[in-house]
């Protein structure tokens, strides 16, 4: 639920972000471009309402993941038992520090809250929807009423040579209605004209056909109620509803265009005679969800008038100026982004993943279709070479004899090509051995690091305090001043793991699960050690979107 809400609150973000974007450039477009860009440019700002395609680094997902670790960091309370060690400059992301107790309280609160607020925002959009739907259904059975099929051939003529003009193939009903003071269209699927009760010349008449078939061609009535649609989901939005009201204004003013290119200066006149005729009398019940009518109202009249007088058709120069602009502006509304959820899915409180990689005195033990630990083999040696077990539920394969990290990754690519041709591993699990070869190698091999030290783990490997940097030798002293717990440091494009949570003189090893390049979760585990140190040092290239290090009950999760 949690995750919704972000998702949601950053899609309501982004959408008003982009709205506020187009609004304040309207006084550089809105005389030079064409009514009809006007008109459409407000669906990419709909679908950044609506869809939650992201880039990697969007502007809004990169806030919001900021504000979701402030606010954890916020509710977590302050506490003896959580230190957190000071700034030495050089982190690139803050570490959320703290034991499982706290975790746990300070997950449950928010949690309780997303779910409050979910079915909050559930129930008031539906509602909204379904007044929405029940609106229309009253207008167009209100309509129907008082509909009477218009039987006059020369009207019906007049009819269909409109359509004819337009390249309209669909058969458009006609009827009159007392019940109306200006002409409508209705229907989605099985359109309608509907004329109010009165003489009309001819002219009057195609001028009215014309605007209404625009309306039809145009799709008006599926562009809002995909708007309305954005009302709904974003109910507490405020830039929605001006959203609706910029859209039903455009929607005239580009149907008012579309019908005018093709008239001259005296019959520009005459259409807007007809639309003030039609604005002398107001409807007596009129839904602009349910149909799209000649005159919206009188504060628009006075726009529709002024842009019907002055206009004039584009150069193929402004065309093109306003299809980059909406191109850009296209490209600017996915850069503004969402919040993407994490990778990391969770069941029942435990973290799901693809594979998990345990290392135990330098094998690599490879968990793959379900398999766990119940299903290892008894403990291996590897003499020195690296080795990896594929661990299934019914039954495990060894692969092993590699005793060179240079040529490691072609030595396996070649030995489990052969396995595969074998029947002995799958295509997937031949994927997974290289796949952690790969990231073995790929840790550097230097002084700073630990030179010529034991490879522990898939992503991780084991350092010890004097041969680890010297920035990073001062941010252990801080930690080891403060009580038990697990931390995380950024520096020189790596993460450095410190715990002094694992018992007095034990040992340790680990276990790292991953999902893909960007989640982690290693979990340290206490060996019984006579020559134990009592705390653990891990380093792994800062590879991660999120990081999560557990020893005992102590946790730390850390989020770029």
């Amino acid at each position: 639920m949690n995750e919704f809400i972000k998702v949601l609150l950053s899609l309501s973000v982004s959408g008003a972000l982009l709205l506020l974007l187009i609004l304040g450039l309207k006084p550089l477009y809105k005389n030079k471009f064409s009514k009809r860009w006007q008109y459409y440019i407000w669906i990419v700002v709909a679908l950044r309402f609506l869809l939650p395609f992201t880039p990697d680094n969007a502007i809004v997902g990169s806030l919001f993941e900021k504000f979701d670790t402030a606010a954890i960091t916020n509710e977590i309370p302050t506490s003896p038992n959580v230190p957190v060690p000071a700034d030495t400059g050089n982190n690139k992301a803050e570490p959320i520090q703290t034991n499982r107790e706290i975790n746990a309280a300070a997950m449950r609160e928010p949690f309780n809250k997303f779910v409050c607020l979910f079915f909050i925002w559930s129930a008031l959009a539906l509602i909204l929807f379904v007044r929405k739907i029940t609106v229309y259904q009253g207008f167009i059975q209100y309509i129907k009423a008082g509909n009477k099929e218009v039987s006059d051939i020369k009207i019906l003529n007049l009819l269909s040579d409109c359509e004819e003009k337009l390249n309209i193939k669909t058969r458009v009903e006609l009827s009159r209605n007392s019940l109306i003071a200006s002409p409508m269209l209705i229907g989605f699927f099985r359109p309608r004209i509907i004329l109010p009760i009165g003489e009309l010349e001819d002219r009057e008449l195609s001028y009215i056909f014309v605007h209404e078939l625009v309306h039809y061609k145009q799709r008006d009535m599926f562009y809002k109620w995909l708007i309305q649609i954005v009302v709904c989901v974003h109910w507490f939005n405020p830039f929605v509803y001006l959203l609706e009201k910029e859209v039903n204004k455009s929607c005239e003013l580009s149907c008012d265009e579309k019908v005018i290119s093709v008239l001259d200066d005296n019959a520009r006149r005459k259409y807007g005679d007809t639309l003030i005729f039609f604005l002398k009398s107001n409807n007596l019940y009129k839904s602009s969800l349910a149909s799209v009518t000649l005159t919206e109202g009188a504060e628009q009249l006075k726009e529709r008038l002024g842009a019907i007088m002055d206009f004039k058709k584009k150069t193929k120069l402004i065309v093109i100026v306003s299809f980059m602009s909406a191109v850009l502006l296209s490209i600017g509304g996915f850069a503004i982004g969402a919040y993407a959820a994490p990778t990391i899915t969770e069941e029942n409180g435990r973290d799901l993943f693809k594979h998990i990689v345990l290392q135990e005195n330098g094998v690599f033990y490879i968990f793959c279709n379900g398999a766990d630990e119940s299903n290892k083999p008894s403990a291996s040696t590897t003499d020195g070479n690296i080795m990896f077990v594929l661990v299934r539920k019914d039954g495990y394969t060894s692969i092993s004899g590699f005793s060179s990290l240079e040529t490691l990754v072609e030595d396996v690519k070649n030995q489990c090509k052969f396995m595969v041709g074998q029947g002995t591993i799958t295509e997937e699990e031949k994927d997974l051995v290289i796949e952690t070869a790969a990231t073995i190698t790929s840790i550097p091999q230097n002084n700073d690091v630990g030179a010529n030290k034991e490879i522990y783990s898939v992503l991780t490997h084991k350092a010890a305090i004097d041969e680890a940097p010297t920035e990073i030798q001062s941010w252990i002293s801080e930690c080891e001043s403060s009580a038990n717990d697990v931390y995380i440091k950024e520096y020189d494009g790596r993460y450095w793991i410190y715990t002094n949570a694992i018992g007095s003189h034990n040992d340790y090893g680990f276990k790292l699960s991953s999902e893909n390049a960007g989640t982690c979760m290693i979990e340290i585990t206490p060996i019984e050690s006579e020559s134990g140190t009592g705390y653990a040092l891990l380093s792994t290239p800062a590879r991660y979107i999120c990081l999560s290090v557990k020893s005992g009950e102590y946790m730390t999760v850390i989020k770029k």
